[in-house]
């Protein structure tokens, strides 16, 4: 399902789309765009990728 309502220190800060939050309240905080297990998976992936088998055609 989807948030419908926020909280931050007690207090609604996001409700049904609307913003109540008070300017000044927040913090930045640094994050990364990309949490450290998606390179990880991104890895996995590329050496997961199929590869072509040469074979000789069937004859049965």
């Amino acid at each position: 399902g989807l948030a419908r309502t926020t909280l931050s220190r007690g207090e609604i800060t996001w409700h049904d789309g609307d913003v109540r939050a008070t300017r000044g309240r927040g913090r930045y905080v640094e994050r990364p765009c990309f949490p450290p297990y998606w390179h990880a998976q991104v890895k996995k992936n590329d050496l997961a990728t199929p590869t072509k088998v040469e074979r000789e055609p069937f004859r049965g």
